[in-house]
């Protein structure tokens, strides 16, 4: 997909990039990571807090791109999508990654399905070598909004 498919769909609409609201996703993804790594926690609540650390961090490739994914059905699945445009190859396998967990993530939140340690050990990690991977891209792509 594109973005000027997905504008045309309505799934996103243009949004000028700033410096605070960017750094704002920045924070909830960090926060995000460091509780989804506290031991004691069930292997899915730890799965749950990753992915939304790695939600943040797409949603803020999205919004540094000059997007913002409309909340409606699908928005999960556009953000990581959208977030694979902006930061091109590299990222490609990561983002499938991401839609794999987002499946499961719906699968547990709705069917009460469990997860492993290794999964939640596997989205963790995953999701901090993404923060890393989106912190260079930015430094060279927008260092306007570092």
């Amino acid at each position: 997909m594109t973005w000027n498919v997905w504008h045309k769909d309505g799934r996103i609409e243009p949004h000028k990039p700033e410096r605070e609201g960017i750094a704002a996703h920045r924070r909830a993804a960090e926060r995000s990571l460091n509780d989804a790594a506290i031991a004691g926690l069930s292997p899915e609540g730890r799965f749950r807090l990753a992915y939304d650390a790695a939600l943040s961090i797409a949603t803020l490739v999205v919004l540094a791109a000059g997007y913002r994914v409309k909340s409606r059905v699908g928005h999960h699945q556009i953000t990581f999508e959208a977030a694979g445009v902006a930061l091109g190859r590299d990222a490609v396998p990561l983002v499938r990654y991401f839609d794999f967990c987002r499946r499961r993530r719906n699968v547990i939140s709705y069917e009460g399905d469990e997860v492993g340690e290794d999964q939640a050990d596997e989205l963790l990690r995953e999701a901090r070598r993404f923060a890393a991977l989106v912190d260079s891209w930015l430094a060279r792509q927008h260092p306007e909004l570092v």
